[in-house]
């Protein structure tokens, strides 16, 4: 089976020497469902490519390059507004995900699209940080009982918040995976480790190896996929920024063990190989070959993730790619939750669902 048009540009993007006028579409529908657009764009002009963009298709190099901007320049905004709030209460800001990639100035940075922000707060300090955000017009969405408690002492986060002004959305964790989940790394360990990132003052990401470590845990212990194609993009990004540095590859290798984030590590190390053709040092390839070969296992969630993570798009999701994407569902959530939460928590959110369905369904009946 031939690879999907946009893995194989980002493998290697003078294959669009070779596109069709109608693989040329394809390639952008995909792209576009990605979240890739912009950042695809961004590699055709370094790459010397972007004559190769047929003449139809042109008006959307200039909206996605307009649209990147404007997504940058937000969240530069949003980092600031958040930088002057925590700093009313002698609080450092530490970013994680894309605000923290931008922070960090990494490759095409400028040409990813972002959402959400999402920053790492100590769990000492919620109260105090929770109350400046809030008098700086970010409040909590409104969420019931059950859903309060899911968060607090399930979760590795708050709710989600909402400026009232903006309207942008503010993800405050205490940690970087479910409390109650599989992986258990020390935020206090995270934070400790927390560089400058050089865009203002008292504003941080996590060191290097935190943050590729980050990156594939928030890709390879979830069951989310709709932007697993990104995230993966993201990863090789951090590599091709720090895994130059004098000792890298030792260091990440010990910060995972002592985090505890060997597993997810691992799979997105395997995971760049096989989809992105992406080159590791041979002593690391051999550490990801002997994991493989440790347990079955292993090796059937490295190949779900494999057929997973493809474009988001008609094109890309055949049965293979769904039931692997399903079957990774299952793991995300399990990871995430012991067995005797788990199992309620799914029935659930499998009735809440029915029951809405239902309530729509008579509400344009009656309509």
């Amino acid at each position: 089976m031939n690879k999907p048009l946009l893995i194989r540009f980002l493998a290697h993007p003078d294959v669009v020497a070779d596109f069709s006028a109608e693989q040329w579409s394809l390639f952008v529908r995909q792209a576009d469902g990605s979240a890739l657009w912009p950042y695809a764009i961004a590699v055709l002009k370094q790459y010397q490519l972007i004559d190769q963009v047929p003449e139809h298709l042109r008006w959307r190099v200039e909206a996605a390059a307009n649209v990147a901007a404007s997504h940058h320049l937000s969240m530069e905004w949003e980092i600031g507004c958040l930088s002057a709030a925590l700093r009313e209460v002698h609080a450092s800001l530490v970013l994680l995900k894309g605000a923290a990639y931008l922070a960090a100035r990494l490759p095409y940075s400028d040409a990813r699209l972002y959402g959400d922000v999402d920053i790492l707060v100590p769990e000492d300090k919620l109260a105090v940080i929770t109350a400046a955000l809030q008098r700086h017009g970010w409040l909590f969405e409104q969420k019931d009982e059950y859903d309060q408690r899911f968060y607090r002492e399930w979760s590795h986060e708050l709710p989600p918040m909402r400026n009232a002004y903006r309207f942008t959305n503010l993800d405050m964790h205490f940690t970087i995976f479910p409390r109650k989940g599989r992986y258990q790394p020390n935020p206090e360990l995270l934070l400790r480790e927390k560089r400058a990132s050089g865009l203002a003052s008292e504003v941080y990401t996590l060191c290097s190896e935190d943050m590729v470590l980050h990156c594939a845990t928030h890709q390879f212990g979830d069951g989310e996929f709709d932007r697993g194609l990104r995230n993966l993009v993201d990863l090789r990004g951090l590599l091709q920024t720090y895994a130059g540095k004098q000792d890298f590859w030792e260091r990440l290798l010990e910060r995972a063990q002592l985090l505890g984030l060997q597993e997810p590590l691992y799979l997105a190390l395997s995971a760049l190989q096989s989809i992105l053709n992406h080159e590791l040092p041979e002593v690391i390839q051999d550490h990801v070959r002997r994991w493989l070969q440790q347990s079955w296992r292993h090796q059937v969630v490295a190949k779900c993730f494999k057929l997973a993570t493809t474009p988001q798009h008609p094109s890309c999701l055949g049965v293979t790619t769904r039931l692997a994407r399903f079957v990774l569902y299952l793991r995300g959530h399990h990871l995430r939750l012991p067995l005797h939460l788990l199992v309620p928590h799914l029935v659930r959110k499998s009735y809440l669902q029915w029951t809405n369905g239902k309530q729509r369904e008579e509400q344009e009946f009656q309509g």
